[in-house]
């Protein structure tokens, strides 16, 4: 993502991410084209800058 665009939705994620709460799935859907990849590279990008992923995969048809 271009820097400092969707920065509600990263507030959300890392929110989440931080949080002690018992859910550890986070199903990010929408249309198609609508920004999904995009917004997963980038999270998993910053933690990875961060040291705080453990790993990520992402595949393609």
């Amino acid at each position: 993502c271009f820097r400092d665009t969707r920065s509600e939705i990263f507030e959300e994620l890392d929110h989440w991410i931080r949080s002690d709460d018992k859910h550890p799935i986070c199903w990010l859907t929408g249309p198609m084209g609508s920004g999904k990849t995009s917004i997963a590279q980038t999270l998993a990008q910053i933690h990875s800058e961060q040291d705080t992923l453990a790993a990520n995969f992402f595949f393609d048809r």
